[in-house]
């Protein structure tokens, strides 16, 4: 079966979504066969910039996402705008699906996502946090049964399977290593069938 797959990524400018404030929004179309665990080219990528009246962020999180605020206010849109554009994009990828198939979304850690979202583009929030898949999650589970990855980081688990580096920390680019991941992780995560079991057991009556 052939389903669409969204991959999403934000910057923000902290940690705290009820606090700093969502800077960018990435996202990325492929379509994956759970038949062969095949996953298609990108077919679209958007990314978006978050215009807000007064930006609270701290410096640390400027430092590893690279946005200078003063750019970035001249090429950013207004968060309607950005939520309103966001939800006609997953809107326009259901032509890919056919009779049977599924929109599904993926993060890298999407929890940290989904509050950011849910927090200050909270109409989009809710749409994506039906169907989401971490792929973060998929990593430490996979670590569980073996897999040797130095940690469950994007950045770590996408070098594990040799896909390309780029600026980890640039939406875009995340989108498409965590939609790659989806395809990568499966193969080692996915568990065998469970084998039955025999399991002798003495009753005693009185």
């Amino acid at each position: 079966m052939k389903h669409v797959l969204i991959s999403i990524d934000t910057e923000t400018g902290g940690l705290n979504p009820l606090k700093h404030s969502l800077l960018i929004l990435a996202l990325s179309t492929r379509i994956f066969d759970t038949d062969t665990a095949q996953l298609s080219a990108p077919l679209t990528s958007l990314g978006f910039r978050v215009r807000w009246p007064e930006y609270v962020v701290t410096a640390s999180a400027l430092r590893i996402n690279g946005i200078d605020l003063q750019e970035h206010d001249q090429l950013a849109s207004d968060p309607e705008d950005v939520e309103r554009t966001a939800l006609t994009y997953i809107e326009r990828q259901q032509r890919h699906m056919s009779e049977g198939s599924h929109l599904f979304f993926a993060a890298h850690h999407a929890r940290f996502d989904e509050d950011f979202l849910n927090a200050q583009l909270p109409a989009l929030g809710r749409k994506v946090s039906r169907r989401i898949i971490d792929t973060r999650s998929l990593a430490m589970h996979a670590m569980l049964h073996g897999a040797p990855y130095e940690d469950a980081s994007l950045e770590k688990v996408s070098a594990f399977y040799g896909r390309r580096q780029g600026d980890v920390h640039e939406a875009l680019v995340d989108t498409e290593l965590c939609g790659e991941l989806v395809s990568d992780i499966r193969p080692v995560w996915k568990p065998e069938a469970p084998k039955t079991r025999t399991v002798a057991r003495d009753y005693h009556f009185d």
